[in-house]
């Protein structure tokens, strides 16, 4: 691969050679390539799908992996980042992995290989995901030797200071304090290069509640810098009923890439209100179908009467499987499956599970 880079390639939605290189065939070798910008889904094998006797070696991909349109497991062609299946003297070894989940996937996926068997072998390498309790290699178990030996999944760019570098090439790859490795290829760092983004820069959240911060970019790193405001890595805020009222802490994302790109919210910490809030919906009812949208008005009150506001925060999870608007009081439903719907105005919050 001579330190090249592949991009904006997209897996596709069916078959077990879901990959951009398909099947390994024996003796085939993959070394110094990167792969950026990849979109995978259900049973995805990254580079190489499945295969006896192929290496992978001293190789890069970051992915975005669409958890939410994930619900066919199959134990015997587990999902990958790398590879899917590892077999026959196969190895996939000093490479990294980058893998940025929507959701959270229905079944197991491998954060560097789906599984490994009849001698296949995966050392050294090393995953960063923005999901925690991921694993090396798929927890589905048909089959699946689990040989996986000095190997890491981070959630944490600071945590590569831990992986053993022995085995990567030096002239290839570029290691930093606090960031992902990537190769030197300037092409490379160009696509990496993105700044996150949110779709608001200040929050007003109630001591005891929480937010949803919808981002957007590449992998990132969330931090807060104030005692009893946690953030986690799919943006949800949440202000600790100890936290000082009257207060702002500042939220800040940073590219795992380059910590230079980074963007910074403003939370304004409030006290609990003294009048009493009230927000109801009622969930659409019988069955719902695919590109149709239902009617879920929401009615809000302050002290018993009715209060007419749109600031009102609505979150799907998982968020591909219906939209909310508020202008309509429409719900659409986008996806089948079963997903929930919450609303939330100041310390008030109603939260159905609805399936389509």
């Amino acid at each position: 691969g001579q330190g090249h880079v592949v991009y904006n390639a997209s897996l596709g939605q069916s078959g077990n050679e879901r990959s951009v290189l398909g099947q390994g065939a024996s003796g085939a070798v993959v070394r110094n390539l990167a792969f950026v910008n990849i979109q995978g889904q259900e049973r995805s094998g990254g580079i190489i799908a499945y295969g006896s006797g192929y290496t992978i070696d001293n190789c890069f991909m970051e992915m975005q992996y669409n958890g939410g349109n994930s619900t066919v497991a199959s134990g015997n062609n587990p999902a990958g980042i790398l590879a899917g299946k590892v077999s026959g003297g196969a190895a996939v070894r000093n490479s990294i992995a980058v893998v940025t989940f929507s959701e959270t996937p229905n079944f197991s996926v491998g954060a560097i290989a789906g599984k490994t068997e009849a001698g296949g072998l995966v050392e050294k390498s090393y995953a960063y995901v923005n999901l925690s309790e991921q694993t090396v290699l798929s927890t589905e178990n048909v089959g699946n030797t689990q040989n996986a030996e000095n190997c890491g999944v981070y959630t944490s760019a600071a945590q590569f200071a831990e992986m053993d570098r022995t085995d990567f090439d030096a002239d290839l790859w570029e290691f930093g304090t606090g960031v992902v490795p990537t190769f030197k290829n300037a092409k490379m760092k160009e696509l990496l290069a993105v700044t996150p983004t949110v779709n608001k820069t200040e929050m007003d959240i109630i001591v005891g509640e929480r937010s949803k911060l919808e981002i957007g970019g590449k992998l990132y790193e969330i931090t807060a810098d104030a005692a009893g405001v946690t953030v986690s890595t799919d943006g949800w805020i949440d202000v600790a009923a100890t936290a000082t009222p009257d207060t702002t802490a500042v939220v800040t994302i940073r590219s795992a890439f380059d910590p230079a790109r980074k963007v910074e919210v403003t939370v304004n910490v409030l006290a609990v209100p003294t009048n009493t809030y009230t927000l109801t919906f009622t969930k659409p009812s019988g069955d719902l179908f695919v590109g149709t949208a239902y009617d879920m008005p929401v009615a809000i009150t302050e002290d018993g009467t009715p209060l007419t506001t749109d600031a009102y925060e609505v979150v799907v999870t998982p968020s591909a499987h219906a939209t909310y608007d508020k202008a309509t009081g429409k719900l659409t439903i986008n996806d089948s499956g079963s997903f929930t719907v919450e609303m939330r105005y100041l310390n008030a919050h109603h939260t159905e599970t609805i399936e389509s």
